[in-house]
Parts: structure tokens; sequence; C-alpha cells
């Protein structure tokens, strides 16, 4: 097989052949390209060779045409590494692993408020997914609106109420009960009114009782108490003087039973000596 050879054109000059012999190697004389035909086989800047140098971080590229260049890799790494596109997390965290805070919430398996949805219908209300209408994603979650037994993909799921939340785990519809409906009171429901015997106070009677500052006057009156000082005083006195009549002027002490009996002894007479008219 022949081989033939066309040194003298420049890239314009072979890009304007009408055809191209697939037996001739053509040299362009400006961009220094070989083509066997219309298919190329190197230019000067293609790449012989690449070497890493673990030492320096260095990477050394050696191209066809004898030239060379090299790459920090520590310089472009740490470049890389400083890139904040939300113009607050680095791309890249400590590891050289991509942030989490660029990550989608339902990769975690982490809640994402979806809209709204009518469980007596399972039609959606409000669809907040970004972008519009992609799949459903794991963690997803809608709030549902009326009550019913409709899940968002028209399954069913008894007692849905007002409020729950319909949950996506991955690979169906799930309910959180999620309403601040009270479910029944000591067993009553509707509009429950309770009493006393609800909260087992049956056998209370319901009278007021004295305050802390009328129970504190009660427990302060000396006058109306007699004091542990005062009732053994009184015990101990063994040498009590008996007067069978009244003729003691001492105002301060009570009377005896016998000075009792005397007294009420002498209101009789009074009172029999008196003629009623």
């Amino acid at each position: 097989m022949t081989v033939k050879f066309n040194n003298s054109l420049t890239q314009a000059q072979y890009d304007a052949l009408g055809s191209k012999d697939a037996g001739t190697l053509y040299f362009t004389t400006d961009t220094k390209r070989i083509y066997k035909g219309t298919i190329i086989y190197s230019s000067n800047s293609d790449v012989l060779d690449v070497t890493y140098n673990s030492t320096t971080k260095l990477l050394t590229i050696t191209y066809l045409n004898g030239t060379t260049s090299q790459l920090d890799l520590a310089t472009e790494l740490a470049a890389k590494l400083d890139k904040k596109p939300d113009g607050v997390n680095n791309l890249f965290d400590g590891n050289n692993k991509l942030s989490s805070a660029y990550l989608p919430d339902s990769i975690a398996g982490q809640l994402s408020y979806c809209g709204t949805y009518n469980a007596s219908t399972g039609a959606l209300a409000n669809d907040l997914r970004e972008p519009a209408l992609r799949a459903w994603k794991k963690g997803d979650y809608l709030i549902n609106l009326a009550a019913g037994n409709k899940l968002p993909d028209n399954s069913t799921h008894s007692g849905i109420a007002v409020g729950d939340w319909a949950l996506f785990d991955g690979t169906g519809w799930d309910i959180i009960p999620n309403t601040d409906a009270v479910a029944s009171v000591n067993s009553k429901t509707g509009t429950v009114v309770l009493d006393k015997s609800d909260v087992g106070l049956g056998n209370v009677d319901n009278v007021k009782q004295a305050s802390k500052a009328e129970f504190d006057a009660h427990n302060g009156d000396d006058e109306a108490h007699v004091t542990q000082s005062e009732r053994l005083a009184w015990n101990a006195k063994t040498n009590v003087v008996v007067e069978s009549g009244l003729s003691s002027t001492d105002t301060t002490k009570a009377l005896s039973a016998a000075q009792g009996k005397v007294l009420n002894d002498r209101l009789m007479d009074v009172e029999n000596a008196i003629t009623w008219g």
C-alpha cells in the first residue's frame, strides 16, 4: 500500500477540501495537525504523557510538540473547596465531600412540606413541589384540609382528620395524626360539661371553706383558745380552796361547784319570793 503525503496545506485549506483521500497523510502547516484522510491522528496540542509528583503535588503534562505544563493540584483543590455557591457554605466539607447544605432534604429522609390536599377526594389542593410535578420523594408530606379516607394516590385510609399529615415513605403514603381535636373527655364526646363526679369529687360537699386569712385569724385568737402553758398551769394546781358561800372578794377566781350551787339556790329563793300579778 502506498501512502502519500501532503504537507503544504493550512488548516483552512484542509477543511475546504471537497474530498480527502483515505490513503494520504495531510500535515497542516499552521495548526501542526496530522490527518489520515478525514481521521485526525495528532496535533501539537495532543497530550503525550502525564506524570504526578506526590511530594510537590504537581501534575506535569507533556505534549507532542515537546512542550510541557504543570498543574498544582493542592492549589486547585483548595480553590474548589473554598467555593461558596450560596455565599455562605463551602461546596465541599473538610473531608473533601459535597457539603450537605447542597443536598436536598429528601436524600437524608428529612421532612419536606409539599402543600395541601383533600382527603375526601384525594386531590391536591396546593402543590408546592420544586421543580413542579417532580416525582414524590421520601420525606415529602401534605397537610389534609378535609376529613375523609383518601390518600394522595387515591388509595384508602380510614379516619383521616383535618390537619393530619399524609407522609410519603419512599414507596407509598401513610397518615400521621396531627389534629388538635379532643377525641373525648372522661368518655364523653360532643359538647362536654363536667361535674364533680367526673373528676372523682362526688362525695365532696360544695361548702365554702375558710380562707387562709380567716384560718390564721382564728388560729391566733388567744381569748378563744387555752394555750398549752395555761392548760399545764391549771392541771398543776393541787391546793384549791372551795368556799361554801359567796363571801370571797377575789374577782379573778372562777366559781367552784359548791359556790355555784349556793348562788343557784339563792336565785331560786328570790324567784319564789316574787309575787306575779
